[in-house]
């Protein structure tokens, strides 16, 4: 339990010199940035071994954590029934697509899932054929991690942050999307257990922050959760197919 929650201090200790810098002073909006770190605790609780070893919970004969999964995504659907009034502004819980942004979107998706494809077929990556990674990587980090940290964090920020973040004359875009996509890069590159140090993974960070910039754009372009859902679950499955089949 104490280094799950270790983690999830250090991770926010990385992220809170921009939250800070990109805060909106004028608006004080500190509520929704308490709830943008209450969906981050809860998420990082469901997605550790700390909820199997207090609830005991393991009904899936898996390698892959389809419990813990499953149970982040149900208190996401949760948080957007409870807190619709703090996202009202920003509710990207629908399947309505703002229309002039489809054919960017669809693009963008093609492109991306094209690169990763390639990049995983001169990869030395190879794995046996398994239905049970196949289907979990089909469905449940998309859902999962795109309702999260795009969905729920992003629509917790935007209120509280300023419109645009910028470090002198550089403009680094939208703040709320900065902040989720380098969370979402820092979970994916840190890791560490009782008997090592904290070991970081360069590319596995570089790749899902990038990754998490392009999503929260798709957020926003969008205006709705659908698009990161389907691309990011489908970039997951044609890279870990690849790797099976190839």
């Amino acid at each position: 339990m104490q280094i799950i929650l270790i983690k999830i201090l250090i991770l926010l200790a990385l992220i809170t010199p921009i939250l800070i810098l990109s805060f909106d002073w004028g608006k004080k909006n500190y509520k929704n940035l308490l709830l943008f770190l209450l969906i981050y605790f809860v998420w990082s609780f469901f997605n550790s071994p700390l909820y199997e070893g207090i609830f005991g919970i393991d009904f899936i004969s898996s390698i892959w954590n389809w419990e813990g999964k499953i149970f982040a995504f149900i208190f996401s659907i949760l948080f957007v029934f409870i807190f619709r009034k703090n996202i009202s502004e920003n509710n990207f819980f629908t399947l309505k697509q703002n229309a002039k942004s489809l054919k960017y979107t669809l693009s963008v998706i093609v492109l991306i899932t094209l690169l990763s494809a390639t990049f995983t077929f001169f990869s030395e990556e190879k794995y046996e054929l398994d239905f049970d990674t196949l289907a979990f990587r089909l469905t449940m980090p998309g859902l999962d991690e795109e309702f999260a940290f795009r969905g729920l964090m992003i629509a917790f920020l935007l209120p509280s942050l300023k419109p645009a973040f910028t470090v002198g004359n550089l403009r680094f875009g939208n703040p709320a999307v900065v902040v989720t996509a380098f969370l979402f890069g820092l979970v994916h590159g840190i890791s560490f257990t009782y008997n090592l140090p904290i070991m970081f993974d360069y590319f596995a960070f570089t790749y899902t922050f990038i990754f998490g910039l392009i999503w929260g754009w798709m957020l926003l372009k969008s205006r709705s959760i659908v698009m990161p859902v389907v691309s990011h679950n489908l970039n997951n499955f044609v890279v870990t197919l690849l790797t099976m089949i190839k």
